[in-house]
């Protein structure tokens, strides 16, 4: 196994349909492969609840079980994800303590929506989970079937607080954090999942959106996800995860320095009828570092077209090298952060 093998593995957090360490996965944690997302289902999605079937057959057990294999599988740390956002889609829903709904949310006492927050990821860390995807920082201004039922509050200034206290939080219990969907998505026509919609705000409400972001990235958040469509007001050739601009108005703009990930590669808004392996090249290209793609058959695919990319010129090796490299040190962080709350006992004072 080439390093150039390895780092393509590296950028990549294949979703797992499945809570056993089937034969892909192995092949890639052991290639080199640093993260998976436990994930819920489309119809869990659309629904924003984990269904009645899962709810029966999921236990605490279940899930540490998965994760202990993900981490026996792999020689280095390896970052389970999961979606965790705080009145949106939470995949551990059923067996973490629950959290205050989005009407009472903004409502609630901070010290009390601070013990809640921690609660909730010290019991997800304890199953094995290291990095949530989520909150979501978006603010909703029109219409929006994707994110309907899964911002935070009405406002940006309320957004912004509450993402800033669920962060700072959430990692003070031991997990990395991810923002979504940067720069914020105020009104969409279509589920970009689904069809090829654009993000057709003016560049001044586009920028008003950035708020909720630059206070996430000063309060050091560790991840900052970008959303699946084009945001014609920034990039209006590129969809954003293949957008180098938009990834310049993330670390220059807002001076973030930690992992940019992307959305689901696969979405209809992000093809754009491209194969998956053009699309992951041109995202790390543009310094998309960690590519959420499908699990399977697509992992394997996609870390050869990232490897031939760099083979055949389309991609430095450098570059591949340098997604990889902050792919490593977040999981290596956050298995650190794991082995030193294990060694100092339960947390108390919070």
């Amino acid at each position: 196994m080439t390093a150039v093998s390895q780092d393509a593995r590296a950028v990549l957090l294949p979703i797992s349909r499945s809570l056993t360490v089937e034969p892909w996965l192995q092949d890639f944690l052991r290639a080199g492969g640093r993260s998976v997302l436990m994930a819920s289902s489309p119809e869990e999605y659309a629904a924003r609840r984990i269904s009645d079937a899962r709810r029966a057959a999921e236990s605490a057990e279940t899930i540490r079980s998965f994760t202990t294999a993900v981490t026996a599988a792999s020689p280095e740390p390896v970052l389970v994800a999961v979606d965790a956002e705080p009145t949106g889609v939470q995949r551990l829903e059923h067996l973490l303590p629950s959290l205050p709904d989005r009407n009472s949310i903004g409502q609630m006492p901070e010290e009390a929506l601070e013990r809640a927050f921690f609660d909730y990821a010290r019991a997800a860390r304890d199953l094995g989970v290291t990095l949530f995807l989520g909150p979501v920082a978006d603010h909703i201004t029109g219409t929006n079937l994707w994110l309907n039922g899964r911002t935070l509050a009405d406002d940006l200034e309320s957004i912004a607080r509450i993402a800033v206290l669920y962060s700072k939080t959430v990692q003070a219990a031991g997990i990395a954090v991810t923002a979504k969907h940067f720069p914020g998505h105020s009104d969409l026509v279509a589920n970009p999942v689904h069809e090829d919609v654009t993000l057709q705000l003016g560049r001044d409400h586009v920028e008003r959106n950035l708020m909720p972001f630059q206070r996430l990235v000063d309060a050091g958040v560790s991840a900052v996800m970008v959303g699946p469509v084009t945001v014609e007001a920034i990039d209006p050739g590129n969809p954003a995860a293949s957008s180098r601009v938009l990834v310049d108005l993330l670390r220059q703009g807002l001076r973030f320095d930690g992992l940019i990930i992307s959305d689901d590669l696969d979405a209809v808004s992000t093809m754009k009828g491209r194969s998956l392996g053009e699309v992951a090249v041109s995202a790390v290209a543009a310094g998309v570092e960690l590519l959420l793609i499908p699990g399977g058959a697509a992992v394997r695919e996609t870390a050869e077209a990232l490897t031939a990319a760099v083979e055949d010129g389309q991609l430095t090796a450098a570059a591949l090298a340098a997604a990889a490299a902050k792919v490593r040190a977040l999981a290596d962080a956050a298995a650190r952060k794991v082995l030193r709350s294990a060694m100092s006992g339960p947390h108390s004072g919070r």
